[in-house]
């Protein structure tokens, strides 16, 4: 888990702690997506835990809140607005996860939700999903977090609407994935244009070179059989698939298991 806080008001045990947990290494990460029909207030998100290395032993919980985002609150530290954990999904026990101890290791989770249209200052457009893995023992560590807007969810439309036609460019579903001896890259593009695609390990270093300024006019999908530039396997891990072109890009993450 990266990153700092300063606590308001100040809490020089509470400010200790936190700093002391920042110099932890993480070997988690944590990826969210899922989809919301607003016309029951409800839906999924699906937590994809992909840990690279042992964390402990556990007991381990996966947490999940709804949270909403600037809701005026006029009293205490929060002299205009706070943040308000709605609900915590399933409860506040959160989701039991066990680790099998094969890393790379990748989890899916998925967390069903329904909103509360009665909640006090209710605007669905400010919820978001925050999502955290906590060991459940003696000392408690929270070992990585993610968090992810209602508008980052696959919303189901309530009428559907008449299709628009619009320039498409960019990746489509890798797979599979996680992958072991060859992975599928779909590109998606409406019109002609010049693409460049390139994979990334997690330190920034380009692994391989797939196609450079390559003209392409329809949508294709390119093969990567998981090796380097220099025709050697690459380790297993988490690595970033680029596409760009003169005056685009997008990129996912595509995963190497043994």
């Amino acid at each position: 888990m990266d990153g700092y806080v300063n606590f308001y008001p100040a809490n020089p045990n509470l400010q200790s702690a936190f700093t002391s947990a920042m110099t932890r290494p993480c070997y988690l990460n944590i990826f969210l997506d899922g989809d919301f029909d607003p016309s029951t207030h409800s839906g999924n998100v699906r937590a994809t835990l992909i840990l690279e290395a042992s964390i402990g032993t556990g007991p381990f919980r996966l947490h999940f809140a709804a949270v909403s985002k600037v809701v005026p609150y006029p009293h205490g530290y929060f002299s205009d607005f706070h943040y308000p954990m709605r609900r915590m999904c399933p409860n506040y026990n959160g989701t039991t996860v066990t680790f099998s101890g094969t890393y790379p290791e990748t989890l899916e989770v998925s967390i069903p939700f329904t909103l509360d249209t009665t909640w006090w200052n209710y605007e669905e457009g400010a919820i978001y999903f925050a999502v955290w893995l906590q060991t459940h023992g003696s000392p408690k560590y929270i070992h990585q977090s993610n968090k992810i807007d209602i508008s980052g969810l696959n919303a189901v439309e309530e009428t559907p609407s008449s299709p628009v036609l619009s320039d498409i460019f960019g990746l489509g579903d890798f797979y599979p994935n996680p992958f072991v001896g060859t992975a599928f890259i779909p590109v998606q593009i409406s019109s002609a244009s010049s693409v460049s695609l390139r994979i990334f390990d997690v330190s920034g270093r380009t692994v391989r070179t797939i196609a450079v300024n390559r003209e392409l006019d329809s949508n294709t999908s390119f093969a990567w059989d998981g090796k380097d530039d220099s025709g050697r396997e690459v380790s297993a891990g988490i690595y970033r698939v680029e596409l760009t072109s003169p005056d685009r890009n997008d990129s996912k993450i595509l995963i190497k298991v043994q």
